[in-house]
């Protein structure tokens, strides 16, 4: 499925390219936080994430509305507390927005994008450490964290001429972990700084 989804959004990519002028690509990256949300979150806290990506605005004819499709590499994960306990969780993403953009006097603009997106993990570490030793596992290995996570990809961006800058959200919706220890393991949460440019 993630494979499918991949390829899909590279021809969407490349067909923008080749497409009528309104439709640009583009390059971001961004840095943040990365945590857990939803169900037994509490006691984590979080820790640096980033992201680093490359999509296209596809926009509908004769309206403010468009498509959006990226390809990002994002660093997501936590770290318990009591448990010192650390995930780092490494993803090939691909959010599907659809946005709303609206032009300013002097370059100056204005995006909102929301969609679905679904993430494949390449790989990643977790730590544990205790009375000054610690130990460190594939995060993805048998056993462990699932590789594929999905939820929700929210975007409000400043453009200037070329350039954009704002904020990016991942919300997941899948567990990070199969149910065990008798519960059910939190989601992924990213909020990223993010800044970006028109190719």
């Amino acid at each position: 499925m993630m494979k499918r989804t991949t390829l899909f959004t590279l021809f969407l990519l490349v067909s923008a390219a080749a497409m009528a002028q309104q439709s640009r690509l583009f390059v971001r990256g961004g840095v943040g936080e990365a945590e857990y949300w939803l169900m037994n979150a509490q006691g984590s806290k979080g820790i640096f994430g980033y992201q680093l990506g490359v999509g296209a605005e596809l926009p509908f004819k004769n309206s403010s509305w468009g498509f959006q499709p990226i390809i990002q590499y994002v660093a997501k994960g936590a770290q318990e507390e009591e448990t010192s306990l650390t995930m780092h969780l490494n993803y090939l993403e691909v959010p599907l927005d659809f946005y709303y953009k609206t032009e300013w006097g002097k370059g100056w603009g204005f995006k909102v994008a929301a969609g679905p997106y679904l993430s494949y993990g390449l790989h990643g570490q977790t730590k544990v450490s205790s009375g000054g030793a610690s130990v460190s596992v594939d995060s993805f290995s048998d056993e462990h964290f699932r590789r594929v996570d999905a939820g929700l990809n929210t975007d409000f961006y400043f453009s200037y001429n070329k350039f954009f800058f704002g904020m990016s959200y991942d919300m997941g919706f899948i567990p990070v972990h199969e149910k065990s220890r008798g519960d059910t393991w939190p989601s992924n949460y990213t909020g990223m700084f993010s800044i970006g440019v028109y190719l």
